[in-house]
């Protein structure tokens, strides 16, 4: 770029043409404008044009320093919220070389914009801001600079301001939440400490904040404390407990021996828990695996597409118990049968030995449950019946032929032809012969073609 006067580029920062105005801005994205072309890039962010804000933004934060982020400053004392907001965007975005300007600007009379400045120290997260907050804290009388302050510190990690916190928190109900989030940020034995024993103390909405601090802090004392909490657990807190106990023990690398009522709070939780509850319930079992389980896994299967995965694994574990209990599921005729037909399917594939362990009083049970299913809505569905009917009990799977004859389906007639070609059995011969003169020319030759070669064979 061609040296460029300040005088000139002032002149330009004046045109009435907010493009000259942009044009001129974007002259500096390769070079580092000087001091006093600054404080006017800083005043565009004033600019009634945002494609001249945006510019200035932009330039300010490529070359933003410290005098850059001093001069800024001022600005989120703005009126102009848009301006205001602006702003603290660039001071954010320039990070560490913000924070000695933003410290300073605490001393300012107004209690929202100290808000404002420690809400960004915050943000920011140099620890370097820690101790001038922390001053701040022990003599702010304003509630909403208080709160900033704590919640500053704790995305600080400022232990010293722990014991103040506490005082806070003892002081004013406004100032618990705020307090409880603070701590569960602080890798600290006295915050941690803290929250175990006042959370006895508490009403459950304060307990569920403290449960998420926990479930962030946590250490070996944490986890043994929220395991004996179940015992007295407020039951819309169990789920909230169990995602700490597996998030604690994830972190720690420990496996919780999976008993009493801790069992019994997975098991509440993979039933009622959301997606990701459920998935930390599952993941927390570990090796652990039994009956009740892959019971409870199995009636959930197929609810959640982001824990489908997990729970195919824990089943696959059992697939004795799954060829036991698929009938209750699959008589529902609902829309889980594609998922739970497949599993039937991947378990004839890779575990066809199950099948050894199920009595024929049981195989029946199952061959009904899966009959239901020759009407459901799904195509795919009722595709997946016929071939397993006939893999399962092919007896069974005739005594329904005239049903899967009635399907609609023109694939789900080619499959059906395609199963009763292997089949030799009278009653395949007459269902081969109905085909035959379906309206379908596609599968009338085809079934015609199958009988034709019967009859010469």
């Amino acid at each position: 770029m061609k040296k460029i006067s300040t005088d000139e580029v002032l002149n330009r920062l004046s045109s009435e043409d907010p493009s000259e105005r942009i044009e001129v801005i974007e002259l500096f994205y390769d070079v580092r404008p000087d001091e006093e072309i600054i404080k006017h890039l800083c005043k565009c962010i004033e600019d009634e044009d945002k494609g001249v804000r945006n510019a200035a933004a932009s330039i300010l934060t490529i070359h933003g320093t410290e005098k850059v982020c001093e001069v800024l400053v001022p600005y989120v004392s703005s009126m102009d919220i848009s301006i205001r907001n602006l702003a603290g965007e660039i001071l954010l975005k320039n990070g560490s070389k913000a924070v000695k300007s933003l410290v300073e600007y605490i001393d300012k009379d107004s209690n929202d914009d100290k808000k404002f400045v420690i809400d960004i120290l915050g943000l920011i997260g140099d620890r370097s801001a820690s101790e001038r907050i922390y001053e701040e804290l022990k003599v702010a009388t304003h509630d909403n600079v208080i709160l900033a302050c704590m919640e500053a510190l704790g995305k600080l990690d400022a232990h010293i301001a722990i014991s103040d916190i506490i005082k806070k928190y003892q002081a004013n109900e406004l100032f618990k939440p705020t307090a409880i989030e603070a701590f569960g940020q602080m890798d600290n034995d006295k915050a941690r400490k803290f929250i175990m024993d006042y959370y006895p103390l508490e009403d459950v909405l304060t307990q569920y904040s403290m449960i998420e601090s926990m479930a962030k802090i946590g250490d070996v004392n944490t986890l043994e404390f929220l395991i004996q909490r179940l015992e007295d657990c407020e039951k819309s807190l169990v789920v909230s407990v169990v995602g700490a106990i597996f998030k604690i023990s994830e972190r720690l690398s420990i496996q919780p021996k999976i008993e009493g009522r801790l069992k019994k709070s997975i098991i509440c939780t993979i039933r009622d828990g959301e997606p990701e509850y459920k998935e930390y319930a599952i993941r927390l079992l570990g090796d652990y695996n039994e009956k009740e389980i892959v019971l409870e896994l199995l009636k959930i299967f197929g609810d959640a597409d982001e824990i489908e995965d997990l729970i195919r694994t824990k089943l696959f574990e059992y697939p004795e118990l799954i060829l036991k209990n698929l009938p209750e599921l699959l008589n529902e005729n609902g829309e889980r049968s594609a998922l739970l037909l497949q599993l039937l399917r991947e378990i004839l594939i890779t575990s066809a030995e199950a099948f050894e362990t199920v009595d024929d009083m049981e195989v029946m049970y199952l061959t009904n449950a899966i009959s239901e299913n020759l009407t459901n809505p799904d195509e795919e569905v009722r595709r997946n019946a016929i071939e397993l009917l006939f893999v399962i009990d092919m007896e069974k799977a005739l005594l329904f032929i005239e049903t899967m004859l009635n399907d609609e389906n023109i694939w789900n007639k080619i499959r059906l032809m395609e199963i009763l070609e292997a089949v030799e059995d009278e009653r395949a011969d007459k269902a081969l012969e109905v085909l035959s003169h379906d309206s379908e020319s596609m599968i009338s030759e085809r079934a015609n073609s199958i009988l034709s070669n019967r009859n010469n064979s």
